[in-house]
């Protein structure tokens, strides 16, 4: 049987730590804990000679077997919602 947790909606996210580093990844509200499924960190750059950008996703922790990471809210400095527009390349 599914529980309530299973009734929360996942949704992409921009997480900055503070450290400075930046996680992209599918997020759930844990309460205290921010779980992220399958964080990624995103490289942005411009292509040369062109007005247009390169996105780049690369996973946060390359040697982990984990598909899900769990960060204490009390490192986390900002949330956004991912733009729409990368969603498909993550």
């Amino acid at each position: 049987m599914t529980g309530p947790s299973a009734l929360i909606q996942s949704r992409y996210e921009v997480i900055r730590l503070k450290d400075g580093s930046e996680v992209v990844g599918m997020t759930k509200d844990l309460g205290e804990y921010l779980e992220i499924t399958l964080p990624m960190i995103c490289q942005l750059s411009l292509v040369p000679g062109t007005p247009r950008t390169n996105a780049v996703f690369y996973p946060y922790s390359p040697l982990s077997s984990d598909e899900r990471v769990k960060l204490p809210k009390t490192i986390i400095v900002h949330r956004n919602l991912m733009n729409e527009q990368f969603i498909p390349f993550y």
